[in-house]
């Protein structure tokens, strides 16, 4: 989770900003111990009980949004799983962090794995809020975990917060294409290559 400045402020003493490329701007940054790697864990770890979704081989679509789907689809919920990331050692350890509830369904698992991470998300944006004194009105998302408008929702709804997805998912490498872009002289700035290059997909609401 990052946060653009124009001030050199770490996310904590003795963390450094990391500099930006355009000059006088700073990224504070959180990282968080684990993400969706998580889930990709947890799915391959319980593949047989995730076959049935891939029956139909003319589906063609990943089982994440299979997932995703029946979970939608029958109103699962977490159930009572707690899942805990702050006790899980390495992405291959995953089942640390669930508790001790008897409820061993995938789905509710898999529900709880999202609702932790997203809280951990939250946790992270308001962190870097509170340090850099600044109020965010949206948040810019992209990576794996853009492309599920279900869990944009969920965080969106989570954060309060608007969420723009831009059409590109894979954010460091158009920051790359930017800045060759600009150092190229295809754009005569970083502000205009930005707004060429970076069109937005879609605007996830916080009051859905």
């Amino acid at each position: 989770v990052t946060m653009l400045t124009d001030k050199f402020i770490g996310p904590k003493i003795f963390y450094p900003a990391y500099p930006a490329i355009p000059p006088g701007l700073y990224l504070t940054e959180i990282m968080l111990p684990h993400g969706l790697l998580l889930l990709t864990e947890f799915i391959v770890h319980n593949q047989a009980k995730f076959a049935f979704l891939q029956a139909d081989k003319s589906v063609n679509t990943s089982v994440e949004h299979l997932i995703e789907l029946y979970i939608q689809a029958n109103n699962i919920s977490a159930d009572g799983v707690i899942y805990d990331l702050a006790s899980v050692a390495s992405v291959a350890e995953f089942q640390q962090g669930f508790n001790t509830s008897s409820n061993d369904k995938v789905f509710c698992q898999y529900v709880a794995i999202i609702e932790a991470i997203i809280s951990l998300l939250a946790v992270a944006i308001k962190k870097l809020q509170k340090r850099l004194h600044k109020q965010a009105v949206e948040v810019f998302v992209a990576g794996g975990g853009a492309r599920s408008d279900w869990l944009l929702q969920k965080l969106a709804a989570k954060v309060r917060l608007p969420l723009i997805k831009a059409k590109t998912d894979e954010a460091g490498a158009l920051g790359v294409a930017i800045t060759l872009a600009v150092s190229q002289n295809v754009y005569p700035d970083y502000e205009q290559a930005i707004a060429a290059m970076s069109p937005i997909d879609k605007i996830i609401s916080h009051n859905n």
